[in-house]
């Protein structure tokens, strides 16, 4: 039987994926979620091997994001100014490049570092 055909999922699992795909879930969603994860681990296999890590590892984990996002929300060295005619195409499509640069290094980085403290525990980013 495929665990995923009509009618076979739980009204609470349906609820808590529904919301968590809405993109932005309150605290009464956050609520509704943990408890299907609690009542229904088989539906979330991830979520629930995620609440099984120490709680030691998230920390590490979330102290070198800290330290790698530092480089992303730092200010340019050199701001654009936005003096009237200042900005020239060739500028504006430099600053653009150079922050999308940034943020592909980030996102390897993100990916690296997730895989580094999460692997070893069936996660991988």
């Amino acid at each position: 039987m495929n665990k995923y055909a009509y009618g076979t999922m739980p009204q609470e699992v349906m609820e808590a994926i529904a919301l968590t795909s809405s993109g932005y879930v309150g605290q009464k969603g956050m609520d509704k979620y943990n408890a299907a994860v609690k009542k229904y681990p088989e539906w979330f296999p991830d979520e629930t091997k995620y609440r099984e890590i120490p709680v030691e590892v998230h920390k590490e984990y979330y102290l070198e994001m800290a330290a790698s996002e530092e480089e992303l929300r730092n200010p340019r060295e050199e701001p654009m100014e936005f003096k009237m005619g200042s900005l020239t195409l060739e500028i504006f499509e430099s600053h653009c490049k150079e922050y999308f640069e940034k943020k592909n290094r980030h996102r390897t980085e993100s990916k690296r570092i997730w895989n580094k403290h999460y692997a070893k525990y069936g996660l991988r980013k």
